[in-house]
């Protein structure tokens, strides 16, 4: 796609605040989700002064636990009824994945407030 594509996508893709905050720090990551698609990741940034566009889907159910490293280790600390867990790293390391199948596995076993804070959102049990 050449650059004046991009920044017609741009344009159309992002509000007022998105904007300024694009202006503000050169980059901009949110999410958004079309019925006919789903829910999609997008990431928008200045290189050398080119706009430039990355974009993925993000999935609407979480890894099957087979599928995670520290398996055992997280189940544990699904059942754990008090305390702080936080999940960091670098991008696609998984930590979405990982809290995602958390989520998963303490609502299936009891009721509880879990408080997430992720930007962008890239998974939801419901359409935002």
């Amino acid at each position: 796609m050449m650059e004046p594509d991009l920044r017609s996508l741009y344009d159309n893709l992002v509000d007022d605040r998105q904007r300024r905050q694009f202006h503000e720090e050169w980059q901009l990551c949110f999410s958004r989700h079309w019925e006919d698609i789903g829910r999609c990741r997008i990431s928008v940034y200045l290189r050398a002064g080119v706009y430039d566009l990355q974009s993925g889907s993000a999935r609407r159910r979480s890894a099957p636990p087979a599928n995670l490293a520290y398996r055992r280790i997280l189940e544990e600390l699904t059942r754990l009824t008090n305390g702080l867990i936080l999940v960091t790293g670098p991008t696609g390391m998984g930590k979405t994945t990982t809290l995602n199948f958390m989520i998963n596995a303490i609502n299936s076993t009891r009721r509880a407030k879990i408080i997430t804070i992720e930007d962008p959102v890239e998974f939801a049990t419901r359409t935002i």
